[in-house]
């Protein structure tokens, strides 16, 4: 039989402060300060965008319903129109019939005889729209002829894809001022940047 001897004074212990594992209460402290500081910076950041920014979604508004009105334009085979209505309002309607009060039916285009109607109906968003309370209309041209004092202004947009000419420009206290242009060749619609 081995008789093993034991060398206690050759163990080697680690000093006291090592054999506890953790954080003091202040490196917790101190962690705890600079999140505090790094959040307290980014909430006037979150803030501003959490809230409605009336003025771009008026922006959008305004590009998808010349958009809207393009297409179904294209897709349908006749002229429809993108009207701004004094209030606000926002629309996008068949074109009316040589510059009377009567508006072309959509219905007497024949879903049958034009397939793209029904697809028409589908891949555009729907409208209308209306204009933020605090959005203020500074400008609005069509065809290069003022309609700042009318009660609507009409832009009409052709099945070869062309439009009438139009700029319009918004504005809020808040957001400042802003501009959005149609090219009357393609009839796409693009905010200009000042």
């Amino acid at each position: 039989m081995f008789i093993v001897r034991q060398n206690f004074s050759s163990v080697i212990r680690p000093p006291a402060k090592w054999a506890t594992p953790g954080f003091t209460l202040i490196e917790i402290m101190i962690v705890i300060g600079i999140m505090g500081i790094v959040f307290s910076a980014g909430i006037p950041m979150m803030s501003r965008a959490f809230k409605s920014n009336e003025l771009s979604k008026g922006v959008n508004d305004i590009i998808e319903g010349c958009k809207t009105a393009r297409d179904r334009a294209i897709l349908q085979g006749i002229p429809y129109e993108f009207v701004v209505k004094e209030a606000g309002d926002l629309s996008v309607e068949p074109a009316r019939e040589n510059d009377t009060d009567k508006a072309a039916d959509p219905k007497s285009v024949n879903p049958t005889a034009t397939p793209n109607a029904r697809v028409a109906e589908w891949i555009t968003p729907d409208f209308p729209r209306k204009l933020g309370e605090h959005v203020a209309i500074e400008l609005i041209d069509v065809n290069f002829i003022d309609h700042m004092g009318e009660e609507e202004a009409r832009v009409r947009f052709y099945p070869n894809g062309t439009s009438d000419e139009f700029t319009i420009v918004m504005a809020s206290a808040k957001e400042g001022q802003r501009q959005v242009s149609l090219d009357v060749v393609t009839g796409l619609a693009d905010e200009v940047v000042r």
